[in-house]
């Protein structure tokens, strides 16, 4: 059995996507010691993921016992997307989720009351995997820029995720960005979920895909990585995101989630490669070749750089996403869909700053306001 014991306790579906929920016990040193923190107002919680690697901070917190600690139980369901993720907040199914900034944006137009307490990821986390026929043929190695690497796709069939999604939309927004028409210059096919396109490529239906580490890496194709494109720099990519009603109703669980996962966030920056080991063992399928793991896990590591609040220049360019995906301009402002109040005080209960995190010093920037 891996070192973090597994036990599945509820099968659900989703927006049409079976997931489980998985109960992670935290078998580190601190999840051994028993729990001295007072009684939650809702002890046990729900958090949705895709089982990316982006979930390494979560992974972590579990490990190292920190939500134990808090007195807080943590069970995760595997989403298929974005999609199935908004859906399961807006049913009250799930308490907290790593969501697209852009879908946070579409939510808070909609008046969903769903709530950003965090933006963790800064730039985008989205690879596309080209096949090496199609590369080869166009004359493209992994050393190509991110222009021609794009430019080798014309003519050729992309996998995208579900329709709306964040890697869906922004891989279209990308495509027209270098002059290729989605429906005229390349034909896109919507998979939905990663092994989904995963699959697909590795059967040769398609000849590439966008998606999210660690799945692109373990695909035998060129990659090319979203954030050599400058239409994306700075955007504010993913949330950790709640309910505005069980952020009122429960705003100490909140903190007690936070204060867990912001200890996580600094672990997983200062240590990295403890957090890849303990990411990988949450993750044993997607981790089969360590070179390629450690690769995808550094993607992630280089967007949680920028410290845990949202920006309003990374705000404002993820919901051009939405308003792209949408096909009309989405109403939504920074003030109605986030609130880093509990962020703070979280930050200053486990006295861990919160903004851009310093390689050198190794130490988050402190944020007073």
């Amino acid at each position: 059995m891996s070192v973090l014991t597994r036990r599945i306790v509820v099968r659900v579906v989703f927006a049409g996507a079976l997931v489980a929920a998985l109960v992670f016990a935290g078998t580190g040193a601190a999840g051994r010691q028993a729990s001295t923190a007072p009684q939650l107002s809702q002890p046990t919680v729900r958090w949705a993921g895709v089982g990316g690697t982006y979930e390494t901070i979560l992974f972590v917190a579990q490990y190292e016992g920190w939500f134990k600690k808090e007195g807080l139980t943590v069970e995760r369901v595997v989403a298929t997307g974005g999609t199935a993720i908004s859906a399961a907040l807006a049913s009250h199914s799930i308490e907290f989720a790593s969501l697209g900034a852009q879908e946070l944006a579409l939510a808070d137009d909609k008046k969903l009351g769903f709530v950003g307490l965090a933006n963790h990821a800064k730039g985008p986390t989205e690879f596309a995997v080209i096949s090496n026929d199609v590369a080869k043929a166009a004359g493209i190695t992994a050393t190509s820029s991110f222009a021609d690497k794009m430019h080798a796709l014309r003519g050729k069939t992309v996998g995208l995720g579900a329709p709306g999604s964040t890697t869906t939309t922004v891989g279209g927004l990308t495509l027209k960005n270098y002059g290729l028409v989605p429906g005229k210059d390349v034909t896109t096919v919507n998979l939905g979920s990663g092994p989904a396109l995963f699959s697909a490529f590795s059967q040769g239906r398609i000849d590439a895909f966008f998606w999210i580490p660690p799945l692109t890496h373990n695909a035998d194709g060129v990659l090319a990585d979203f954030r050599q494109a400058q239409m994306w720099n700075g955007v504010n990519w993913a949330a950790w995101t709640t309910t505005t009603s069980f952020l009122s109703e429960h705003p100490d669980t909140v903190e007690a989630f936070l204060r867990a996962m912001i200890k996580a966030w600094n672990y997983t920056l200062k240590f990295p490669e403890a957090a890849a080991a303990i990411a990988a063992r949450a993750l044993p399928l997607l981790s089969t070749n360590p070179k390629d793991f450690k690769a995808a896990l550094d993607a992630d590591l280089q967007s949680w750089l920028g410290g845990l609040l949202f920006t309003p220049f990374g705000y404002q360019k993820a919901l051009s996403i939405a308003s792209n995906s949408s096909g009309r301009p989405v109403n939504s402002t920074l003030a109605t869909a986030t609130d880093v109040r509990p962020l703070l005080r979280a930050s200053k209960q486990v006295g861990i700053g919160v903004g851009r995190w310093d390689p050198v010093t190794k130490k988050p920037a402190v944020v007073t306001k």
